[in-house]
């Protein structure tokens, strides 16, 4: 046993490092926090979201596609982050007549959204995957003229910022105790056990017991998992997945925390995930980016009727704000200025400027300071 662990140990420590490092799709955002109070908001591309087996992780994709009268449209395929402003050209048309209905499948090994054997767009998971196909699928039941209502219908029920609260509060005592278990089963995997193993001697306890300890561990972060799934309201289907996962896999185990609000709030808006999770001041500057990347974009693709999509999504963040005793008035309002003699900032990343018209990365027109000459 003590020459297999010791070949062993090794592999299990790199699967669960390289477990850390998350790519956010499109469309995408995750929200990490080490204690449960300071989430902090990471958007697309690659990151690392740390070794702490404390650490909550809150994945939330907003639905994916833009919806108008005829068509649904997609991100180009071919590109693979998420403009700032979208503009006709980065997106492309899903014709709605004769689409065969949406349903949840893989592709490329990726979950995807699909009709028949069309894949339409990507989802981050396959829970993702399968809310989308059933919005896309009540989206092309519905009239073409009603289209964008029930989109804008079906978005606010995943949007509701009380709700989110009340899972949180449901499954608060569950992750509590996986805040004491998972580093717990982390020292006995990733300490203990090298220790003996590694250094015969230094640990005045036997290999045996060290192993019935990390058993018995191993067990109880499946089970509060397994409970903590289940009071979250967690599909059975994928609960059965990610404790199998668990048992089976000791890294896996160790991240359960974050795994389990992974799946918990998958079903939830981006917009309702930051007003719950965010801090005042985050929110605001958050708050600030979503609402003015919406009318920028609502503007750039009017041509291609998509406004009252975009017009729709804004107000999903209206009353994300609203719930969390703010508003998107407080939201849009300037920003403190920082350097004493800029004169401008973007009005979505918020970057101060001395002079010039436009901001450099997300090339829209600078707004004014109130009172910058």
């Amino acid at each position: 046993m003590t020459e297999f662990l010791a070949e062993f140990l090794p592999f299990l420590a790199a699967f669960y490092v390289a477990a850390g490092v998350v790519v956010v799709r499109p469309f995408q955002r995750v929200l990490t926090a080490a204690l449960g109070r300071a989430f902090d908001l990471r958007g697309p591309g690659l990151t690392f979201i740390g070794l702490a087996p404390w650490r909550e992780v809150v994945s939330v994709q907003a639905f994916p596609l833009a919806v108008a009268e005829g068509a649904v449209y997609r991100l180009d395929p071919a590109r693979s982050v998420e403009p700032t402003i979208l503009e006709p050209t980065d997106l492309e048309a899903v014709e709605l007549e004769g689409l065969p209905p949406a349903k949840a499948g893989t592709w490329r090994f990726r979950p995807h959204v699909m009709a028949g054997d069309q894949p339409v767009v990507g989802a981050a998971t396959p829970a993702m995957a399968a809310r989308f196909a059933a919005q896309l699928a009540a989206v092309q039941k519905a009239e073409p003229k009603e289209r964008v209502e029930k989109a804008k219908e079906l978005l606010q029920e995943s949007s509701d910022v009380e709700a989110l609260r009340a899972v949180r509060a449901s499954v608060r005592w569950h992750a509590l105790a996986l805040r004491v278990l998972c580093p717990l089963l982390m020292v006995v995997l990733f300490g203990v056990l090298p220790a003996i193993v590694y250094l015969p001697g230094l640990v005045p306890l036997k290999l045996e017991r060290a192993l019935r300890l990390w058993v018995v561990l191993h067990g109880w972060v499946v089970l509060v998992t397994g409970m903590m799934l289940v009071r979250g309201k967690v599909r059975a289907d994928e609960i059965a997945g990610l404790l199998a996962q668990m048992a089976l896999f000791p890294p896996a185990a160790v991240r359960a925390l974050g795994t389990a609000t992974r799946a918990i709030y998958a079903r939830f808006e981006p917009a309702a995930a930051a007003a719950a999770l965010l801090g005042e001041r985050a929110l605001l500057v958050c708050a600030r980016r979503e609402l003015r990347r919406l009318e920028f974009t609502a503007d750039r693709t009017a041509s291609i009727g998509l406004s009252a999509f975009w017009q729709a999504r804004r107000k999903i963040w209206d009353r994300a704000l609203r719930e969390a005793k703010t508003s998107s008035k407080e939201a849009l309002a300037p920003p403190d200025r920082i350097a004493g003699d800029a004169t401008r900032y973007c009005p979505i990343c918020s970057s101060e400027y001395r002079a010039g018209e436009t901001c450099s990365d997300c090339r829209v027109p600078l707004a004014a300071f109130r009172g910058a000459a």
